[in-house]
C-alpha cells in the first residue's frame, strides 16, 4: 500500500476547502464501517420481509429464494467480523497512521465475500414485477453497493470513499 495515496487524501485541497469535516482517518474509517454494515444489514432486512410478503401476496421462485438464503451465513459472518472494528474508531486518534491499514483490513474481510456473494445472480429469472421482486432487487443491490465499496478500498480511492454519499445511487 502506498502511504502517499493516504497522504494525498489527507492534504486534498478540494476536500479541505469545501467540506465540514477535515479529511481524517477516524471519520473515513467510521463512514466505511457504516456503509459496509448498512449494505449487509439491509440485505438481511430484505430477506426477513420477503417471505412474509410472498406468503401473503405473491410467490417468489424457489431458485431465487435458495440463491438469497445461500448468502445469509456469509453476510452474517462478515457482520460479525466487521462490527468489532468499531472499537478502533473509538480508541485511535484522528491523525493515526493506522487508519489506511484498518481500512484495508475491512477490505480484506469483505473480499472473502466476493465474487461468491453475486455469483449466479445473472442466471436468476428476475422478469416478474412485484413487491416481492422489488425487495429481492433491493437485497441484491445492497450486495452490489458492497462490491463498489470493496473495489474502492482495494484501489485506495480514499477521496471517493469520503465523498460518495450512498454507493450505487446516481
Amino acid at each position: 500500500m502506498e502511504i502517499s495515496k493516504w497522504e494525498e487524501f489527507l492534504s486534498d485541497n478540494e476536500l479541505n476547502a469545501h467540506l465540514y469535516h477535515v479529511p481524517n482517518g477516524k471519520y473515513l474509517f467510521g463512514k466505511i464501517l457504516h456503509d459496509v454494515l448498512e449494505c449487509l444489514n439491509m440485505y438481511l432486512g430484505c430477506l426477513e420481509v420477503i417471505p412474509k410478503l410472498a406468503e401473503n401476496r405473491e410467490r417468489i421462485s424457489q431458485d431465487i429464494l435458495n440463491w438469497l438464503n445461500l448468502r445469509v451465513l456469509m453476510v452474517e459472518s462478515l457482520i460479525s467480523e466487521i462490527t468489532p472494528l468499531w472499537q478502533y474508531e473509538i480508541e485511535l486518534l484522528e491523525e493515526s497512521f493506522e487508519w489506511p491499514y484498518l481500512i484495508k483490513r475491512v477490505g480484506l474481510i469483505v473480499a472473502r465475500g466476493f465474487p461468491s456473494l453475486l455469483d449466479g445472480y445473472d442466471k436468476l429469472d428476475m422478469t416478474v414485477q412485484s413487491d416481492s421482486h422489488l425487495l429481492v432487487e433491493t437485497a441484491i443491490n445492497n450486495l452490489r453497493r458492497l462490491q463498489l465499496i470493496w473495489i474502492d478500498i482495494q484501489n485506495e480511492e480514499y477521496k471517493r470513499l469520503w465523498t460518495t454519499r450512498k454507493y450505487g445511487v446516481s
